[in-house]
């Protein structure tokens, strides 16, 4: 003890750190942590985005990158890429859009066993956030579930009573192809744009359902309507756009996800609810049958609201119905026949074989009919769908998604 009393502990000025040297290594130490952690984190965010093929899926193409998928694989034309794919994994194979999973089926055969023979197993549509912004998820094209089975139902109820399907149709479309003939006639074989001649003809037939009239092909408000279609499903089919909606925000709109946006609002309120506002400022209830769809439908719902019936088929739809019918009744249609003159200008010898074939059948005296081809055994070449330029090389349509 008595040696302790004589012991002194060092003193603090010897023991003590420089206060600089501790904020200096904690700064790299909280620098580093922090460094480390984003590390982590980002890693970990990034192998939850990655796309992980199940083992139960079709083939595809390999690496896909986390929120892109395989979309950088597509390439300047995706056609060329997909079939690329095809000739190497067949005719069903899987990609990544994004984070969604599409699955490619190719070939005659393979979409008709799953687009015809189980077509209430594909009945729905994949979400793209663009689509719904523009859509807000209503019509009859891209909606699912019990509303677009109730506004299916009654649409087709409505086109059948107006002749869908039936002769009716098929005289009033060869009275438009005679017309159409007559106005390419007039050409006296100079060279000249058929697409838009071909759109307005086409759309004439669904025009005459849904408005009651068709247009003269000279009509510039209806060319300047069918260009800015054109202008909506080209932007809206951008895979950017419709697969990252937060694009829309990006200043200066590189991807024309705000532009698709706004021209589709341009379009519905421009030309389609002035129609649309027109027919109900006129409807009656009267004994008379309708004289075209719009009557016919604002009929239907005012039908349901006096039964005090909630239902999915309203006046405020209405426009886009109309508008998703105008461009399903005309725009695959003319496409496929533009496709077609392409095809046979690069294939005569199909082109003579088709129209050999159309002599053989129906003849040069009169216009072919729905007659002419009772179990489409007739006509083979001319009507066999597996053989269609359309179909050989128009990859991309809709798209479904799986209901079960």
């Amino acid at each position: 003890m008595s040696s302790l009393k004589h012991f002194r502990f060092p003193s603090w000025e010897y023991l003590r750190v420089p206060q600089s040297l501790t904020d200096h290594d904690m700064t790299v130490f909280d620098s580093t942590a922090l460094l480390l952690t984003g590390v982590v984190l980002l890693l970990s965010l990034l192998l939850w985005l990655y796309p992980r093929r199940s083992s139960h899926l079709p083939p595809g193409p390999g690496f896909a990158l986390p929120l892109l998928g395989h979309l950088h694989l597509m390439g300047k034309d995706p056609r060329e890429t997909f079939r690329k794919w095809r000739r190497q994994y067949g005719d069903i194979f899987s990609l990544y859009m994004g984070r969604q999973l599409t699955v490619v089926l190719n070939g005659h055969k393979v979409i008709k066993e799953a687009l015809v023979k189980q077509a209430h197993a594909f009945s729905d549509r994949p979400v793209f956030p663009l689509n719904d912004l523009v859509s807000e998820k209503k019509g009859i094209v891209l909606a699912s579930g019990a509303e677009w089975k109730t506004v299916r139902k009654a649409c087709l109820e409505i086109l059948r009573d107006f002749g869908m399907g039936t002769n009716l149709l098929a005289q009033k479309i060869q009275e438009e192809v005679t017309e159409y003939i007559r106005t390419i006639a007039s050409k006296n074989g100079k060279p000249f744009d058929v697409t838009r001649l071909t759109q307005i003809s086409v759309s004439n037939n669904i025009c005459s359902i849904l408005f009651g009239k068709r247009f003269d092909y000279d009509d510039q408000e209806f060319k300047d309507f069918m260009k800015a279609i054109d202008t909506v499903l080209a932007n809206q089919d951008s895979s950017v756009g419709a697969l990252f909606p937060f694009v829309r925000h990006i200043p200066g709109d590189p991807f024309k996800a705000r532009k698709t946006i706004c021209d589709y609002r341009v379009l519905l309120d421009t030309f389609i609810q002035p129609i649309v506002t027109r027919h109900i400022q006129e409807l009656d209830g009267g004994p008379n049958p309708p004289d075209d769809f719009i009557t016919a439908y604002l009929r239907r719902v005012r039908q349901d609201e006096a039964d005090h019936k909630v239902s999915y088929i309203t006046e405020e739809g209405l426009p886009l119905v109309i508008f998703q019918l105008f461009v399903a009744g005309s725009e695959t249609t003319a496409t496929t026949l533009r496709w077609a003159v392409v095809y046979f200008l690069y294939h005569p010898d199909v082109q003579e074989k088709c129209h050999q074939e159309i002599v053989d059948v129906i003849g040069v005296d009169r216009s072919p009919t729905m007659q002419d081809r009772p179990g489409g055994n007739d006509v083979p070449r001319s009507h066999d769908d597996g053989n269609s330029p359309h179909s050989q090389y128009r990859p991309i349509e809709h798209p479904s998604r799986n209901t079960l």
